[in-house]
């Protein structure tokens, strides 16, 4: 987990493929996790059997929290990275929309789904995350580059609603649905699952962010030529900012140049977005084939029984 954790972190600096030590650790970790399980399938008291992950309701649940960390990472990558690099406000200055969109509502939230959880199907509250997690992602998708901190407002707090009722819920279903004989290896795969998920959604978004970024740079410098007319009004308008002159000129042109890759920068967060509530869809698309949990102490119709009454 270490091996692939690492790759995972570095892969994008080191342009994955491309670097023989992302490859090592890629297919050591490979060798190792194939090894784990072989092991667990010839042991006589396996502690982490991969059979748990065949589990129709198990499998699904797991496929819940991959869906749910690549649709919450969108939104955690695209609105700071924006802020900062085209904004450019330090992270301090944003600290206020986190306060009141996401730390302080998140204590409101987990009580909320925990209700919930207690009168209604799992089934319904991850549902009702997964659709508020799109929602939020389809708002933030609009963005332009006039944006500031409180444009995000409502991605924001639909992300950390959704968040909370999305996840939540999927643990409650997770446990319910688990043999207690095997409830180990169903938290450990948990684990595995959410925090090696996570990973990989931070890695695929922000190689995604840098291909799309220079996707949109090509695009938008395709019609510009020395000979553009529009670029020659343009520069024709900064030259009352800066004068005339051979320096005066290639300080226009670098304005031009930083609203390009700028522009370009915004519509690559944008499509950070666009992922992000794709991912939210095929969680719902997922939850829309998980059945039932079986009747037990995590079911909302669960009534405990009623004490023995003392023998005399």
């Amino acid at each position: 987990m270490t091996m692939l954790y690492v790759a995972l972190d570095q892969g994008n600096r080191l342009d994955w493929l491309q670097s023989g030590t992302i490859i090592a650790l890629l297919a050591g970790s490979f060798i190792l996790a194939i090894g784990f399980l072989i092991n667990e399938s010839l042991v006589e008291h396996p502690w982490a059997h991969s059979s748990v992950i065949m589990t129709r309701n198990i499998g699904l649940g797991y496929a819940i929290i991959i869906c749910y960390a690549l649709s919450s990472a969108g939104a955690s990558i695209a609105i700071p990275g924006f802020l900062q690099n085209v904004v450019g406000l330090r992270p301090i200055s944003i600290a206020g929309l986190y306060l009141t969109g996401a730390v302080i509502p998140v204590f409101l939230f987990i009580a909320l789904a925990g209700l919930l959880l207690r009168r209604f199907d799992a089934r319904l509250c991850i549902v009702l995350g997964l659709g508020l997690m799109a929602l939020g992602s389809q708002f933030g998708s609009q963005l332009t580059i006039s944006w500031a901190p409180w444009n995000f407002f409502p991605t924001v707090i639909l992300h950390t609603a959704g968040q909370s009722f999305a996840f939540f819920a999927t643990i409650v279903y997770l446990i319910g649905n688990s043999d207690p004989s095997r409830s180990t290896a169903v938290s450990a795969y948990i684990q595995v699952v959410r925090l090696g998920s996570v990973e990989i959604a931070t890695s695929i978004l922000a190689t995604l962010q840098r291909h799309r970024e220079q996707y949109h740079s090509d695009i938008l410098n395709s019609p510009i030529s020395a000979t553009s007319q529009q670029l020659h009004v343009l520069l024709g308008k900064l030259q009352h900012v800066f004068g005339a002159g051979t320096r005066a000129h290639l300080e226009s042109l670098s304005v031009v140049a930083t609203q390009i890759r700028s522009q370009a920068t915004v519509l690559a967060y944008s499509d950070l977005f666009v992922l992000s509530f794709w991912a939210a869809v095929a969680g719902l698309a997922i939850a829309a084939i998980m059945v039932s949990m079986p009747y037990g102490p995590l079911h909302p119709d669960f009534k405990p029984p009623p004490p023995e009454a003392p023998k005399s």
